[in-house]
């Protein structure tokens, strides 16, 4: 996977890369800005990841992730503790670009790191932080990487942690300096504190210095930045944790000491923030003012403007003023610095001419699957039935994916389960299952899904298939060759963990010839042009070796394949891995026309809020329309679910931004079912919108909003999921939404628009009846 472009220690870095003569002398750096400079990066990072993001402005208002809001380096492939935050970048006189970050001790024993949650006694105080990450660059593509850890450099200090490093010039000492926060002495105060780094920025000659006394010895400081100003004095932002925290100034003449206290806050906000950073216009006389607002949910960064240090003028949040980002959110603790043109083109063209998996379904994949209709038992002719109509009434509003589910392989499975008795699998001399020709005749002469595939595609479809983790129990029973090596299938399984439900594979285990399984199969359904794999059995419990094993197979067989992670319920605590090794995964079991499996997924994608984009938590399919044709689950009907229960349960789907997969057959649909996947608002949200995030789920009340990044439109959508017969009233705070004022609301199932005006928004709704709406302020 290319998208941590860091994945081990060693050093790398290019040469060549540097402009002589845009710099302008060192006593200036950050004063003023680099000769040619046209453009602004911003470095920032997510608690989701713990990982490295930048984006890119050509105004200094609106930023573009270049990478498509996906980290440009993981943070478990530079960190001591598997993650990283406070990223900070700055240039030397070197022409070399310096990025410091906070060493992140995340919460081991959630990540599967560790055994313990903490390394330390709990009165170390926050996250057993002692360490950073140094990385210099002169292209801000090759990096070299270093891990300083303040408490083996200096053992005598007591650290209990140490974050949120800084980098700037010093050009009387000619060197440069680090500038960190530190706490000592178990829970002691924090403070700020220097020292000074070797020129390859990998560890500090001195021992840490206090850069400033507060004058209130019983307040804590904070996440310090240096600005030079050009009158010769610099400037120092720092964060005071009053009530509430926010940030300070205070001044010197000298880069490393003597700084004067300056009374009352330079920020605009009402509730606490921190990190601040400053940053020059390009051409003006002019200083932007960013910090992090923690105290907001999501997290949003602020921005104030100044031309003397004196007054500064708020300039709101981002996306609620000037500022504006166009593909990412929920970003945390940021630096800005400026680029050339060069440099600038350089950066976009490089992350454009990556590729990596998550690119591959850039929205939640929606489509059809045979399960909820058709079980293990579908045929060709079906299959080719639902493409058609996809095809003629929903290609068009983005539905692509046919997707055949499990057992494929298997000439004389049935309805209502599986033959588990006598079942006759197909499969090839290398252990790999062949589609029975029994049920897809296109499949005969050794062709595969491929004539099949090919069909779909001269549809504009794509073309999935299901398999079940392992490999197959009649392979290892064979002892059959594993294609390419001089193993065989019986060297590599296991009869642990064996599926509970389904017992025709094993598992594979992490041995010679285990990542070749995996690779051979992987490599025939690319020769069949497949376009999307569900992997079954893969999170109950999480199997996570197979899955990295899975993920790399795809990887290297030179297609595009979707791939999605089944069943539910994925552990929530190995999110981070789900969401860096597959493009969706379920949440639960399987959810049918039964309103107790809509309001258990409601309760359950409650952990899953933060994980949504760039890859997708999945809700399960849609059984709407006619379901269990030949099913597992019951006798042939249509769904049970009542009109308000399906568009209670389409409209949790499209905000929450699930992928969505269709269990009915389409060809069946009546024409309620179908005005549901085609109402083109409600598309275009589940399409667009970002910062999806609950507001509240009580006393069978539920809120959840989004918004989207273009229009800066904002999405509510409320539910009654209670029991009780009597409707109920669901009121909304409206500047939760992020409405202020006077607004015109719409209604995306029925169409109808009223203006509104106060601060609160009320629905009447009954029992497992929703409303979806779309505000936009006049």
């Amino acid at each position: 996977m290319k998208k941590n472009l860091l994945s081990t220690k060693t050093i790398i870095l290019l040469t060549g890369f540097f402009n002589a003569g845009i710099w302008l002398p060192a006593s200036a750096l950050k004063a003023e800005e680099p000769k040619n400079a046209s453009a602004y990066l911003l470095t920032y990072f997510k608690d989701d990841t713990h990982s490295l993001y930048f984006a890119l402005s050509d105004d200094g208002y609106t930023f573009t992730d270049v990478n498509d809001g996906n980290p440009v380096i993981g943070g478990d492939t530079i960190a001591l503790q598997k993650g990283i935050r406070d990223p900070h970048i700055t240039r030397g006189p070197d022409g070399a670009f310096y990025l410091a970050m906070t060493d992140l001790h995340i919460y081991g024993k959630e990540a599967g790191y560790r055994s313990t949650k903490w390394e330390r006694d709990e009165k170390y105080g926050w996250g057993n932080n002692r360490g950073f990450v140094l990385m210099k660059s002169f292209d801000l593509i090759h990096w070299t990487h270093s891990n300083v850890l303040v408490q083996d450099l200096f053992p005598d200090l007591d650290v209990a942690c140490a974050w949120a490093p800084q980098t700037i010039y010093d050009p009387e000492e000619d060197k440069m300096m680090l500038y960190f926060t530190m706490r000592l002495g178990g829970n002691g105060k924090t403070k700020l504190y220097y020292a000074y780094t070797d020129n390859d920025f990998t560890t500090l000659l001195t021992r840490p210095q206090l850069l400033f006394n507060y004058p209130d010895s019983t307040v804590q400081v904070l996440d310090a930045d240096i600005t030079p100003l050009p009158d010769g004095r610099f400037c120092m932002m720092y964060v005071a944790q009053e009530n509430p925290a926010g940030i300070k100034m205070a001044f010197s003449n000298k880069i490393n000491s003597g700084y004067v206290y300056r009374p009352g806050h330079v920020d605009f906000e009402p509730r606490s923030c921190e990190a601040p950073n400053v940053w020059k216009r390009i051409g003006e006389d002019k200083w932007t003012l960013m910090y992090d607002i923690f105290s907001v949910n999501p997290h949003n960064f602020g921005f104030a403007e100044t031309t003397d240090f004196e007054t500064f003028t708020g300039l709101g949040h981002f996306d609620g003023g000037l500022m504006r980002r166009t593909n990412f959110s929920v970003q945390k603790h940021g630096a800005v610095i400026h680029l050339t043109k060069e440099e600038a083109g350089r950066l976009k063209e490089y992350y454009k001419n990556q590729t990596t998996f998550v690119q591959w379904a850039k929205t939640p994949p929606m489509g059809w699957n045979s399960w909820d209709c058709y079980g293990p038992t579908v045929e060709e002719h079906e299959v080719k039935a639902n493409a058609d109509y996809m095809a003629e009434h929903l290609k068009p509003y983005g539905w692509e994916y046919i997707v055949v589910d499990i057992r494929w392989f298997v000439e004389n499975d049935k309805a209502g389960g599986y033959n588990q008795t006598d079942p006759r699998y197909v499969m090839d001399e290398y252990g790999r299952y062949l589609p029975a020709v029994n049920r897809f005749p296109s499949a005969a002469g050794n062709m595969g899904f491929k004539p099949l595939a090919d069909y779909i595609h001269s549809r504009g479809l794509k073309f999935g298939i299901h398999i079940m983790r392992g490999i197959p129990g009649q392979a290892v029973e064979k002892k059959l060759p594993i294609k390419g090596t001089s193993y065989t299938a019986d060297q590599i399984y296991s009869a642990e963990l064996q599926c509970r439900w389904l017992q025709d594979n094993y598992t594979i285990l992490d041995k010679p010839g285990a990542q070749e399984y995996y690779n051979s199969i992987i490599e025939l359904y690319a020769s069949w042009e497949v376009d999307f794999l569900k992997i079954d059995d893969l999170s109950i419990p999480y199997h996570k070796k197979e899955i990295e094993m899975i993920r790399k197979a795809i990887d290297r067989c030179g297609r595009p394949i979707v791939l999605s992670m089944s069943p539910g319920e994925t552990p929530v605590n190995e999110a981070v891995h789900a969401s860096t090794h597959a493009n969706m995964w379920r949440m639960v079991n399987d959810v049918w026309d039964e309103w107790k499996d809509v309001t258990h997924l409601m309760r359950v994608a409650q952990d899953w809020y933060p994980y949504i984009n760039p890859t997708w938590p999945d809700c399960d399919m849609i059984p709407l329309g006619r379901i269990s044709i030949r099913g597992e689950r019951g006798k042939e009907r249509m769904t049970r679910l009542t009109r308000d229960e399906q568009y209670s349960l389409m409209t949790f789907f499209s905000i929450f931004r699930s992928p969505l997969m269709f269990g009915g057959d389409l060809p069946s649909n009546d024409e309620f079912t179908l005005s549901l996947l085609t109402n083109e608002d409600v598309l275009k949200m589940h399409r667009e919108s970002t910062e999806v995030r609950q507001l509240f789920q009580e006393n069978g009340k539920v809120a959840v909003t989004s918004r989207n990044p273009v229009s800066g439109e904002k999405y509510l959508a409320v539910f009654n999921i209670s029991d009780n017969p009597a409707p109920t009233t669901i009121q909304v705070d409206l500047q939760s939404v992020g409405i202020n004022g006077k607004c015109t609301v719409k209604n995306l199932w029925t169409g109808e628009t009223t203006d509104i005006s106060g601060e609160t928004f009320s629905v009447n709704l009954r029992p497992h009846a929703c409303g979806l709406y779309i505000f936009k302020e006049k």
